[in-house]
């Protein structure tokens, strides 16, 4: 679930950049998707069949009628931002500003360090790269603005996930490591080195292998001039709690206060998405599946602290980019209206704050108290004001 309290503009704004890469097996291709190859067949990638295809025999180049452009090609590099930097020559060589972040984002299979660029005119670019041995693979996008960024932020996730290159390593087969002292040494110096290369004052690392906790360790300090971080140093951790939204959802289908499959209009009658159509299709399972076709639209949590209520009913307002239960859409205010909607299944009053207590009770009573999470909160003024 998004966190209630949005109080800083600048961290979130960046933050829409950031893609919401996660592996969501269910979904299958759209039959009307394309694979796009590189011309020297050394990559391919899936193309969402709402892009035009305007490739030349040096690069990929597909774009959406809203002004989003979309670039693919490889690069001989091997170093990420040597090759972003390569890549920008060829396909954008009049772009000649820094980058105002930069942040690496994790797939299944690859690490893509990502370059944002805020042009003056209020165009957006973003540009991906990720190594292997020689080689720079780079994803750049330039959008016209926010809304559009946002608009092709699913797709450019589909990109991202579908992406193989002809000499990738496949761990598929691959039997993971006991963690050992060898191991547990060489992760300290890892995060000890990642601490300062991205100027992190501080981290808590935990490690849990074949059911057990196996590792646990504070590194750094607090602030990058303050106290130590340990084991029970607090950390805002953002949408790690949806799976914990989830996992009280399960909850509750196991105590059968509702099914996955009961739609959520027999919950809540007033839920309404912007496709009527759509409405009544919505289960309890899709609240949390990023499929409803639910278009990413994190701005307005930044510049509202909304309500419980607030924040349900603007899912009317926010467009479907895609089919239902076709694509992945990755969608904040859905996993929020998951938890508001819990709530209201286990005996919450929607018209009243109750309804967001109600989430916060429900979280203590069937995530934080039976595994013993005795230093967690939902609570701001409570975190800001906790010694650690």
């Amino acid at each position: 679930m998004f966190p209630a309290k949005l109080k800083n503009l600048y961290r979130l704004v960046p933050g829409l950049l950031l893609l919401a890469l996660m592996v969501m097996p269910g979904l299958a291709q759209d039959e009307t998707d394309t694979v796009y190859t590189a011309p020297d067949e050394s990559f391919t990638v899936t193309i969402p069949a709402r892009w035009t295809d305007e490739s030349t025999d040096e690069y990929g180049k597909f774009t959406l009628k809203d002004g989003n452009v979309l670039y693919l090609l490889r690069v001989d590099a091997n170093e990420v931002q040597a090759g972003i930097t390569a890549a920008l020559a060829i396909v954008d060589p009049e772009l000649d500003i820094a980058p105002v972040q930069t942040v690496d984002l994790p797939t299944p299979d690859h690490i893509w360090t990502q370059n944002v660029y805020a042009l003056a005119e209020g165009v957006i670019t973003a540009a991906l790269g990720t190594v292997e041995g020689e080689t720079t693979y780079v994803v750049y996008l330039v959008s016209p603005g926010m809304a559009e960024i946002t608009e092709a932020s699913p797709d450019l996730n589909t990109v991202l996930l579908s992406f193989k290159s002809s000499g990738g390593v496949d761990l598929a087969e691959v039997t993971p490591a006991v963690f050992d002292a060898t191991l547990s040494a060489d992760l300290e110096a890892y995060v000890t080195e990642a601490l300062v290369d991205f100027n992190v004052p501080g981290a808590a690392v935990a490690i849990v292998q074949n059911g057990e906790v196996v590792y646990t360790n504070g590194f750094g300090m607090r602030e990058l001039e303050g106290e130590p971080v340990d084991a029970d140093t607090l950390f805002m951790i953002g949408s790690q709690t949806k799976s914990m939204t989830t996992l009280v959802l399960a909850s509750l289908v196991d105590d059968e206060v509702f099914a996955w499959d009961t739609p959520v209009i027999e919950v809540l009658p007033s839920f309404a998405l912007a496709d009527p159509a759509i409405t009544p299709q919505i289960r309890i399972r899709d609240l949390v599946n990023n499929s409803s076709g639910v278009a990413r639209y994190d701005l307005p949590l930044a510049l509202k602290n909304q309500t419980a209520q607030e924040l349900i009913e603007s899912l009317s307002t926010i467009p479907l980019v895609s089919p239902y239960g076709e694509k992945f859409n990755y969608s904040n205010q859905m996993f929020a209206a998951a938890g508001y909607i819990a709530a209201l299944a286990n005996g919450a009053d929607y018209d009243s704050a109750s309804l967001y207590d109600g989430y916060v009770q429900l979280m203590q009573e069937r995530i934080f108290d039976p595994l013993g999470m005795t230093r967690s909160t939902l609570d701001f003024e409570a975190a800001l004001a906790d010694e650690n």
